[in-house]
């Protein structure tokens, strides 16, 4: 939408004249659209969405139960949880009864959006993280049941050293992911530097606001495809641990193909274009998850779970706050060839940095998704009929 709202006075004569305010400022449309939006989404959840936590009669009844001295069961609702989402005026009104369960699982709903570079968000603590859909970890290989109240009683270490080396991997991820974010936009619109059909490893393909706006909205669909479908399927057959890997081994790909992309005739450079974002969708969706998997399960107590999310979330910022500026310097100095090496070089660090992530905390996980679901039934189906054949 913003590559199409974007120098309205140029592509719009008819609805926007040279010497209005739009020419003027001819990227002050697109903005102003993008701030209506948000205030209609503040506006929205402000007078339509409902409180997350349960309304406050059971939570009041059964806590004056037990503070009565009632032979109340342990309550695992989350009338008994306490987190950044309960209310302020709520949490002075919790029981301190020993028999509370302090933690208990939270409803399975789409609380993580897409693992893009330009807005990663993930906590530990959820049964998503990385991804929009659930993960949950097999009764008999879960690395880490439930927490109770004796959990939150753990002092032993933190941060061990599976978890240092899967949050290196996630900051180095992080930052040529937020590089590529920067670079594609950047590489499209630049002027080209040599002749088109020609080498040009220092310009960019030439592109208008209109085509970037195409093939990020492309690239979004495509996001959805392979975070929706391509996903749960990958990781069942696949595994968490040879996923990781694959991806992080194979990502230098997506970024050693774009400076090469302008020596294609221009009938083939979308495809191109279109091909580096897959591998580049694909990979990052792929990695993030599975790393955030490997690194709950090396977590020793679900009670530190926020401290080493804390820990990861604020490697990713950093990599992700330093990763444009860095790269622009990189383009400015050297060309696109050269800033585009360059994340494919903090890639192949990654893969040397593989040397030192132990596979010592791999345990099986359910990705929920109805496809799954539908392909394994089918399977227990052709194999009740293979077995009555037989």
């Amino acid at each position: 939408m913003g590559g199409f709202l974007a120098q309205p006075a140029t592509f719009y004569p008819s609805l926007f004249p040279a010497d209005g305010l739009f020419g003027r400022y001819p990227y002050l449309l697109p903005n102003l659209v993008s701030v209506v939006i948000i205030v209609l989404a503040i506006a929205q959840g402000m007078l339509f969405l409902e409180e997350t936590n349960p309304r406050g009669a059971f939570f009041t009844s059964s806590a004056k139960e037990v503070a009565e001295g009632g032979d109340s069961a342990v309550i695992e609702d989350d009338e008994s949880r306490i987190d950044e989402r309960t209310p302020l005026t709520r949490a002075q009104q919790r029981p301190q009864h020993p028999r509370i369960s302090a933690v208990s699982e939270r409803p399975v709903i789409l609380e993580e959006g897409l693992p893009v570079a330009v807005e990663q968000s993930f906590d530990l603590r959820r049964t998503s993280f990385g991804t929009v859909h659930s993960i949950q970890f097999t009764p008999e290989t879960q690395a880490h049941p439930q927490p109770t109240i004796a959990e939150e009683e753990y002092t032993g270490p933190v941060f061990n050293f599976t978890i240092i080396m899967l949050t290196v991997a996630l900051v180095l991820v992080s930052y040529h992911q937020m590089a590529f974010a920067t670079l594609l936009p950047t590489h499209l619109l630049d002027r080209p530097a040599a002749p088109r059909g020609h080498l040009d490893l220092v310009g960019g393909l030439g592109c208008t606001v209109h085509d970037v706006g195409i093939y990020l909205a492309v690239n979004g669909v495509l996001g959805l495809f392979i975070q929706g479908l391509i996903f749960p399927v990958f990781i069942d057959r696949v595994g968490v641990w040879h996923s990781f890997i694959w991806m992080v081994i194979l990502y230098p790909t997506s970024y050693v193909v774009m400076p090469f992309l302008a020596a294609l005739p221009t009938a083939l450079q979308p495809p191109g274009i279109y091909l580096a974002m897959v591998l580049q969708s694909f990979f990052g969706i792929i990695v993030i998850p599975t790393a955030l998997i490997l690194l709950k399960n090396a977590t020793p107590s679900s009670a530190i779970l926020g401290r080493v999310n804390g820990l990861a979330m604020s490697g990713c910022c950093f990599a992700r706050t330093v990763s444009p500026p860095l790269v622009g310097i990189i383009y400015a100095a050297g060309g696109s060839a050269a800033a585009w090496f360059s994340c494919a070089g903090v890639a192949v660090l990654g893969i040397l940095q593989l040397i030192w992530v132990p596979r010592e905390h791999v345990h099986d996980v359910i990705v929920d998704n109805a496809i799954l679901k539908i392909s394994h039934s089918e399977d227990r189906n052709r194999a009740g009929e293979q077995d009555n054949g037989e």
